[in-house]
């Protein structure tokens, strides 16, 4: 009795020292409590696990230590019966889920829990997914930050959980401005501005925060200078240093990047000489890095570069990210460059470049394919990768092409001892040197894989339309067929669609006789 007392206490001291910004306090008080609960003779329930374990994540999240509070809120998912750390083709198949329940909210409102319990334990998992959101977005992983995202929308729409809405519906935005879909970014930005203005202030103010970061991260720099005037006042009201430092960090970010030094420097001496304030190792590592560049650039170095090199060991670069790190070792890089030390600049930039390969592309990468038109050239065949991932409705067949090249055991049909349409069969020599000037990028599969007419191929007649495209846009090495009737003793059937092509051939035709073309040249 008095030990499941004692843990009641320590449960709610826990929490009380989270919602004051005490984090340490926090994570010994949820310490204490795992100690008192092993001399228990049963384990606690799994529901007071799993919130236990929300509060040391989010106690690690507010001092900004990544990975332990990454750990921690994995387990919280796994104890409350949700998937926790996912990789591969579950996730893949967790994100089309998510997606395809956000689509089924836009067309229905979802109906909000009755019960008391359960509308509690979705609300801890809609929190904890929106913060594992702001972790994916730091370590630069677009896959795990649109289904944490997708996540937390679908389960804060069944609560009243307003700020996982808000930050959502922003993140939401951002991501489908990044795949290009304009006027659904614009309906989930009106969507979390409607949801700010039913929260309270902590929910408000941690809504700023995420619109914030995203829009910084897509160069909307004027939304971020608003989101930044909105927000201050809420966190210097509330006293949440730490999230107030993140925003202040944000704002001379965008300063920086907008070529405004002396705004980023005067919001880097307010983030370094703020009295009585504990700042954590990412803020340290952000404020050195544009400290050190901004005295790199404005030429101040001989007076100011030889204290921040000196200053470069001192920083925690273990305890941030990969992309932190990057920050720092490229600024470090650049100071020793201005001071002369060349050897040394370029060790640390060899390492910035180590470290930028290691890192995913960020997520303003998600849109970006091989360019196809000028003023960009594309890259020779040979540096093309195999596609991988989704492909687009272009690409379709050079995915079908890299799953057959990467399966060990995949070998293409056997050769058919006949001629078709007048050529040797595919699998003969002269067929292979005919083709060898198209089969070198990876989407140009050699012709009978996708000739309708072949008889191993006969299965994918409903593909013709492609498939024929494909193969007039593979005609390179190989000339167009001048009869629209199959000739040889490979003849082609007539089906449901066998008037499209006559039609197409006609209009190529007649477009081409009314081109202003000399056809007897002298």
């Amino acid at each position: 009795g008095d030990i499941a007392q004692a843990l009641h206490y320590l449960e709610h001291a826990a929490r009380n020292a989270l919602a004051r910004d005490a984090n340490r306090e926090a994570i010994r008080h949820v310490q204490r409590a795992y100690a008192l609960a092993a001399r228990l003779s049963g384990t606690p329930e799994s529901a007071r696990l799993g919130e236990w374990e929300a509060i040391l994540g989010d106690a690690h999240q507010e001092l900004f230590e990544y990975g332990p509070s990454v750990h921690h809120y994995h387990r919280a998912l796994q104890l409350m019966g949700r998937p926790g750390r996912i990789g591969g083709l579950r996730r893949g198949w967790l994100l089309l889920k998510e997606a395809a329940i956000q689509a089924w909210h836009r067309q229905r409102l979802p109906r909000r829990e009755a019960d008391a319990r359960r509308l509690q334990q979705l609300s801890r998992a809609a929190h904890i997914h929106q913060r594992l959101v702001e972790t994916a977005f730091f370590d630069n992983r677009p896959a795990e930050l649109l289904y944490q995202t997708l996540a937390s929308v679908n389960l804060a729409e069944k609560t009243d959980f307003t700020y996982v809405r808000v930050s959502s519906y922003a993140g939401l935005a951002m991501a489908c401005m990044a795949m290009r879909q304009t006027r659904l970014a614009d309906d989930y930005s009106q969507r979390s501005l409607l949801a700010s203005r039913a929260g309270a202030s902590t929910d408000v103010a941690y809504s700023h925060l995420g619109r914030m970061v995203y829009r910084a991260s897509s160069g909307h720099w004027q939304q971020v200078h608003e989101s930044y005037d909105a927000g201050t006042p809420l966190y210097r009201s509330l006293g949440i240093t730490g999230r107030w430092q993140q925003i202040r960090v944000t704002d001379l970010v965008a300063w920086f990047a907008q070529g405004r030094y002396d705004e980023s420097a005067a919001g880097v001496r307010e983030v370094l000489e703020a009295p009585g304030a504990v700042i954590p190792a990412q803020i340290q590592a952000w404020c050195w890095s544009y400290d050190t560049l901004l005295s790199a650039l404005r030429g101040d170095g001989p007076a100011r570069l030889p204290a921040l090199v000196q200053g470069y060991t001192a920083l925690p670069l273990q305890e941030v990210s990969l992309a932190d790190r990057m920050l720092c070792v490229s600024a470090m890089a650049q100071a020793q460059w201005r001071l002369g030390e060349t050897e040394a600049a370029l060790a640390h930039a060899d390492e910035a470049l180590v470290l930028a390969r290691r890192a995913p592309p960020p997520p303003s990468t998600w849109h970006q394919a091989w360019p196809r038109s000028p003023p960009y050239s594309a890259p020779p065949a040979s540096a093309r990768p195999i596609p991988r991932g989704m492909p687009r409705c272009w690409n379709a067949a050079a995915a079908w092409h890299a799953c057959c090249a990467r399966w060990p055991g995949w070998s293409p049909p056997p050769a058919r001892a006949r001629r078709w349409h007048g050529r040797a069969s595919p699998g003969c020599a002269a067929s292979a040197a005919r083709r060898k000037g198209c089969g070198a990028a990876p989407w140009h599969r050699p012709r009978h894989w996708t000739c309708p007419t072949s008889r191993h191929r006969r299965w994918k007649r409903w593909a013709a339309g492609w498939t024929r495209r494909r193969r007039w846009r593979c005609s390179a090495a190989q000339p167009r067929r001048r009869s629209m009737r199959a000739s040889g003793p490979c003849r082609r059937r007539r089906t449901t669609f066998s008037f499209i092509r006559p039609m197409c051939e006609k209009r190529r035709r007649s477009s081409l006789e009314a081109l202003p073309i000399d056809r007897n040249p002298p």
